[in-house]
């Protein structure tokens, strides 16, 4: 059993009502069975140099939700007595970095829903930037978590999530160490209706000139 599979089963999480009231706790698995709000902390690393740019990962393919897909750059589950900036943990587990609770920038809480055939996802994010002006080299991802990650530009972000460009080149470092370009099209990140990706760009850009009244 790999580790995500593991989680799914030693995990708890609490869990709440539509009005983010806490109702109780459940395994991580029954949760996502029964379709129950829980708590995720999710973190866009951004950088200033060379180019401004935000840091997406690619999710393994044993991931149980959206696999082979490049999502936040930190992203996981709040776990049962934890505050919410201990999810900041996910950046050991994730990305092989002890970051400290001051780096966190919060944009504030966000509602996201999906469903597949077996699970029901609902959760109450905590959406947070931290700036780290890092190589790709520099991270250590968890290949059972990252399949690899990238520095996408926010201008040309921006340009992809907005329909006014089909693709966007960016150079990806896979957890193997091999570095590579290669193309991302709005296809290739996890579904959002909510122009959620706009809006993290332009908080990112709002962050690297100066501003520090942000919200998502």
């Amino acid at each position: 059993m790999n580790a995500v599979a593991e989680a799914e089963t030693s995990e708890w999480l609490d869990i709440f009502d539509d009005n983010f009231r806490l109702v109780g706790s459940k395994s991580r698995r029954a949760v996502h069975v029964d379709g129950n709000w829980h708590q995720t902390f999710n973190c866009w690393i951004v950088r200033r140099v060379p180019e401004p740019a935000v840091l997406f990962q690619h999710r393994s393919s044993d991931k149980l939700d959206h696999p082979g897909l490049w999502d936040a750059s930190i992203g996981g589950h709040i776990r049962t007595g934890e505050t919410v900036l201990d999810g900041a943990r996910e950046a050991r587990e994730e990305l092989g970095l002890d970051l400290t609770a001051d780096i966190f920038v919060p944009l504030g809480l966000r509602t996201c829903t999906s469903r597949t055939p077996t699970r029901i996802d609902r959760e109450f994010q905590h959406i947070f930037l931290a700036q780290l002006d890092l190589a790709l080299g520099a991270f250590r991802p968890n290949p059972e978590e990252v399949s690899a990650l990238a520095w996408l530009g926010i201008e040309q972000g921006m340009d992809l999530v907005q329909g006014r460009a089909q693709k966007a080149s960016m150079e990806i470092r896979r957890w193997s160490g091999e570095e590579q370009f290669v193309t991302m099209e709005s296809s290739d990140l996890v579904p959002c209706k909510d122009r959620y990706y706009q809006r993290v760009f332009i908080a990112a850009s709002r962050y690297l000139a100066g501003s520090r009244d942000l919200a998502i």
